[in-house]
Order: structure tokens, then C-alpha cells, then sequence
């Protein structure tokens, strides 16, 4: 009941504050083809210099090099918001509802209102830093072009959100897709008490809490939290050999919990592909890594991680919920 409060007060704030009306788009029939004809309309509205900024070289280093920094801390290529008129946010927009769910699109704009709150009280603080911040500081770019490379590929990103998307042989690959904020729960506005990232905190708690005192020693690979996300390319040493708890035997509740964790990060894709991810592999393939507390107030870290989709959890300031989350497909990474 508390969690559909939460989403309820996601879907109200987010309607009250856009003044575009938002709808997910739905792609029957072929996801690339909708997400290309979405980027060569967005595209289309840019002027040649525009272009020059966006669009980058396929072979281009900068395509694998996602970050979640705030503006000045990372260089950035592509086109900023702030560049573009109202006309080519709106097929940015669009574009980037070819890439997500409803409820990914709705957490991926609250994380850039974030921003705007986090420059205000930066500003209000008179500390000169709310230079980097604001959802004016994010940007799109191409790597390729649509329909004129092989593969191609785009990222949409700014300060704790990194959306990284690669198109090849009419497949839509994506990884890594990083989500943060800070603080979780909003303090300020009519949206005072909301938090962005709920699902991510209390379905990992609700699976935390199911295990038996003895999972819950298998589960934990060490007392001190990781205070950030440890995966940056996917192809990491360490992940060959998950470690943690095997999430097979879990009694039928303990399960439940845990596809409801999954699906917190799943789906914010569109249907087709999040139930694709989910039904590759059974649940029992998966591992839980824990570390740190036992409370939402405390520093945690968790790490699912089955034998493709490998998805990290850190809340960094404990009470203060500033958390970073990414997840990877590793097949599909960084391509």
C-alpha cells in the first residue's frame, strides 16, 4: 500500500510539474525501427551545427565512456538541453520514450528535477557550485548515424542518470543504465516526502528481512558497504565468480521477493525487452551479494547478479539516501 502511495504521488508530481502530457510509446512490432524513426525525427529538427555537436563517429572513444558526474567534474560530448528549443525537446522526449517504460521515463525525469533542486539549494547555500548542476547540464548524443551506419548507438546523460543504448542488426541493446539521486527523499515543494528511488530501497529490504539469519550470512560477503557501484564496463574480473547467496531453495515468499527486486530495475524498460531479461534466465541463477547494515538509514550496498543481467545497490550517506544504482546486461555491454 505504501509503495503504490509512492508511485501514486510519482505519476501526480510528475503530471502537475511537465507541461507536455507523457505517454510511453509502445512499439509492436519492431523496438529498433520505432527508436530509429524516433532519432532520425529528433534528429531532423537540429540545424547543422547542432548536428556537428551531436552526432559523433561510431569508432569514437567517448561511446563507451558513460559517466554520472555532475557537469565540470566529466567532459561530456554532444548536444546540451539548454541548446535545444522547445520543439526539439519535444522529440527528444520522444526518443527517449522509445527507450523506457512509463515508469522508467517518470523516474528518469524526477532524477532530473533533482538536479534543479540540488542547483537551487547549492545556490541558496552561496557555495558558487550550482554551476554543475540542473537538468540543463544533460546531454544527448549519437554515435553513428541512424539507418546510415550498420550500428549505431545513443546516450542520454547527465548528473545520476546514464541511459546508453546501441542499435545493431535491428537488436537494441542496452548498458549500462545508472539511476542515483541524493537526496532519495525530496524535502522541499509539494512533492516534500516523495521518495524517487523507493522501489530499488524496499524490495531489497523486503528481501533482506524474508532470509533466515544463516542466508543472511551467506548473502553477506563482507561488514563494510561499497560506497559506490564497483561494475564500469561489465567485464569486470570479479564477476565470473558471483558471490553471495544462491537464490535457489528460497522458500515461496523469499522468491517472490526477490522478482519483485528484479522488476524494480527491469522494468524500466519496455515490456518486450524487460520480459525478454526475465524469462532468459531462471531466478535460481542468481546470486545476492550484501554488505553493510541492515537498515534503510544505513550505508548498504547489495549486487544482484545472474548469469547475464548483473544489477548494483549502494546507498552512500546512509540517513542522507544518496543512492547510485546501475544495472548491465554483459553480453550487451558497451558494445
Amino acid at each position: 500500500m505504501i509503495q503504490q502511495l509512492r508511485f501514486t504521488l510519482l505519476l501526480s508530481g510528475l503530471f502537475f510539474c511537465l507541461q507536455q502530457p507523457i505517454f510511453a510509446q509502445t512499439c509492436p512490432e519492431s523496438w529498433a525501427g520505432c527508436m530509429t524513426d524516433a532519432a532520425e525525427t529528433f534528429i531532423a529538427t537540429l540545424t547543422p551545427e547542432q548536428r556537428a555537436e551531436a552526432i559523433l563517429p561510431y569508432e569514437a572513444d567517448e561511446r563507451t565512456a558513460w559517466s554520472n558526474l555532475p557537469f565540470g567534474q566529466t567532459n561530456r560530448l554532444g548536444i546540451k538541453l539548454d541548446k535545444l528549443n522547445i520543439n526539439q525537446k519535444i522529440a527528444l522526449h520522444q526518443l527517449l520514450q522509445t527507450g523506457l517504460s512509463t515508469a522508467g521515463y517518470l523516474q528518469a525525469m524526477f532524477i532530473m528535477q533533482a538536479d534543479d533542486a540540488t542547483k537551487a539549494a547549492l545556490a541558496d547555500m552561496d557555495v558558487h557550485d550550482e554551476r554543475h548542476y540542473g537538468s540543463d547540464y544533460y546531454f544527448i548524443s549519437f554515435y553513428g548515424e541512424p539507418r546510415q551506419t550498420k550500428s549505431w548507438s545513443w546516450r542520454f546523460e547527465g548528473h545520476h542518470l546514464s541511459l546508453n543504448y546501441h542499435i545493431d542488426q535491428q537488436e537494441v541493446h542496452v548498458s549500462p543504465f545508472f539511476a542515483g539521486i541524493n537526496p532519495d527523499v525530496l524535502l522541499k515543494s509539494h512533492l516534500a516526502g516523495m521518495e524517487i528511488m523507493a522501489p530499488e530501497t524496499n524490495n531489497a529490504f523486503d528481501l533482506w528481512h524474508s532470509l533466515t539469519p544463516v542466508q543472511q550470512k551467506v548473502a553477506r560477503f563482507q561488514n563494510e558497504s561499497m560506497l559506490d557501484v564497483q561494475v564500469q564496463h561489465g567485464d569486470e574480473p570479479f564477476l565470473e565468480a558471483p558471490v553471495g547467496l544462491p537464490l535457489t531453495n528460497l522458500e515461496a515468499s523469499q522468491e517472490q521477493f526477490a522478482r519483485v527486486l528484479l522488476l524494480s530495475f527491469l522494468r524500466k524498460l519496455p515490456e518486450a525487452k524487460a520480459n525478454a531479461l526475465i524469462e532468459a534466465h531462471d531466478l535460481g541463477e542468481y546470486y545476492l551479494a550484501w554488505a553493510g547494515g541492515n537498515a534503510e538509514n544505513e550505508l548498504v550496498y547489495y549486487r544482484l547478479q545472474g548469469p547475464d543481467v548483473v544489477i548494483e545497490y549502494s546507498n552512500r550517506d546512509g540517513s542522507a539516501h544518496h543512492i547510485h544504482s546501475i544495472w548491465w546486461v554483459r553480453q550487451e555491454a558497451m558494445r
